[in-house]
């Protein structure tokens, strides 16, 4: 039997959301920077702890506002990826708010929030020790760094949840 699983990445605008769903499902990387509109949809296959799942992977326009539309995009998410890019501190200010961790689309179910970019780290301006009691992860979709560990890692959360 093979679980479905969504997961919602949010995060600002060019912080590196789509570059690290790219990176995970296909294990590629692009310097062309392509604004995702609305949402887009990835599937990925994975056997974790023994069971099969299947990923279904909503990366979310950053510049979406609160509101029915928004409301719609998370709403039966398993599990939620807050994406942060490390040399951009409003970024990371967006990705920890008390609004967003605590989103009643959201509100109980496993999240883990990323600090990509960490191969730019001496360009890093943002404070990492303030990541609102979330468990945080650095990463990279350039490198790879921590790609699939913040995928299975959130997959891991959720099949913990899960057992309770």
């Amino acid at each position: 039997m093979t679980l479905k699983k969504k997961i919602v990445l949010i995060g600002q605008s060019g912080v590196g959301k789509t570059s690290l769903v790219q990176q995970y499902v296909s294990e590629s990387f692009s310097d062309n920077y392509l604004t995702t509109v609305g949402v887009s949809i990835k599937k990925k296959s994975l056997i974790l702890d023994n069971q099969n799942i299947s990923l279904i992977i909503w990366d979310l326009a950053g510049d979406l506002n609160y509101g029915s539309t928004y409301d719609n995009y998370i709403r039966g998410a398993s599990g939620v990826l807050l994406v942060a890019d490390g040399t951009n501190t409003s970024s990371v200010e967006y990705a920890t708010s008390e609004r967003r961790i605590n989103h009643p689309s959201i509100q109980g179910i496993p999240k883990l929030l990323l600090l990509n970019k960490c191969d730019l780290k001496p360009e890093w301006r943002s404070n990492i020790n303030d990541t609102s009691g979330i468990k945080s992860l650095l990463t990279s979709a350039k490198t790879n760094e921590n790609v699939a560990n913040a995928f299975e890692g959130l997959c891991s959360l959720i099949l913990t949840g899960q057992k309770k």
